[in-house]
């Protein structure tokens, strides 16, 4: 493996981030220029039943998760072929409102690909990677990497990964396809990745290292922060208009680094806390009560802090108040 830098540089340069607008305009352009046939992958999780709703449209699709419930079906990955344009359109538009889609060039036919992303709904992972209780993860032969599910149909977990990736890695998740274009607002807009016929693919199931594991949280707490200062402005522009980036960036660590001390684990309830501390000029920590109530036994510290941004819309002068 002494070429991996190398051939990870060489992989970036095959990945291409857009930040054209309109996101549709510029998604149907992509597709447009893509070698036919095209299909896309499609997470129904975000709809209340994504297959009907392409019926209705004359699309077909078939489910990733075959075998599964019907409720893992429903709300998992779909398979979905677009023969033209309007359908092409109608998926660019869905997912420019909501990341949802992975648009796939595949020469070599549907099935070819479809049986390929088939074989990607698992991946090995260092288990030192993984959080303490995997019991529902499936161990692997190999003592260091267990089985997990790669949701490479989500824009969000494509979009960050292919960056990460070596030559064989990135070749084992193209497969048979050309080409892949999704819209992943978080890291780099539209994003476009090309298969180049001389990368030979990892054998199996597709590795991650631990490295890249460590990579890839890097990148995602990025977004992370990002988001946050994106929520900030929203909802305080009156305050964040005299920023400047910077700024910005060592509140949001700041109130980071406070809301981790107080047991804070998801990004709304960071985003929440973010909020309190900035628009009380970081004085809401000191409050009386406030530190007890979001660390209140058996309570939820997120939860908490969702209570305590109700307590403070509402003008509560005690925020620790039951």
């Amino acid at each position: 493996m002494g070429d991996i830098g190398t051939a990870n540089h060489d992989v970036a340069d095959n990945i291409e981030p857009s930040s054209l607008s309109p996101i549709v305009k510029d998604l149907t352009a992509r597709l447009d220029a893509m070698q036919r046939p095209i299909f896309a992958t499609m997470e129904g999780a975000h709809f209340d039943n994504l297959p009907s709703d392409l019926t209705r449209k004359g699309i077909r699709h078939r489910s990733l998760f075959r075998g599964a419930n019907p409720q893992s079906e429903l709300s998992g990955p779909w398979f979905v072929e677009l023969t033209n344009e309007d359908a092409e359109t109608y998926v660019a538009s869905l997912t420019a409102e909501k990341p949802c889609a992975v648009f796939w060039s595949c020469p070599d036919g549907e099935d070819k690909l479809f049986n390929h992303l088939r074989s990607l709904n698992e991946v090995l992972y260092p288990k030192s990677a993984l959080p303490e209780n995997t019991a529902s993860k499936r161990a692997d032969s190999a003592k260091d990497y267990a089985r997990v599910l790669f949701r490479h149909w989500d824009p969000a977990v494509l979009g960050s990964f292919l960056p990460l990736l070596y030559r064989p890695q990135y070749s084992r998740v193209l497969g048979p396809a050309r080409e892949v274009v999704m819209y992943t607002p978080d890291y780099g807009g539209i994003i476009r990745g090309t298969r180049r016929d001389e990368w030979a693919p990892m054998a199996g199931p597709l590795k991650i290292e631990e490295e890249q594991v460590a990579r890839l949280e890097a990148v995602m707490l990025e977004a992370t922060r990002k988001r946050t200062e994106a929520y900030l402005h929203k909802c305080l522009p009156s305050i964040t208009k005299d920023m400047t980036d910077q700024q910005l960036r060592e509140e949001v660590l700041h109130s980071e680094k406070v809301g981790e001390e107080l047991g804070l684990t998801t990004e709304r309830a960071q985003q929440q806390w973010g909020f309190l501390m900035l628009n009380t000029r970081r004085r809401v920590v000191d409050v009386n009560g406030v530190r007890p109530f979001i660390s209140s036994q058996g309570k939820n510290p997120d939860s908490q802090v969702d209570e305590l941004m109700l307590l403070a819309m509402a003008g509560e002068k005690y925020l620790g108040r039951p």
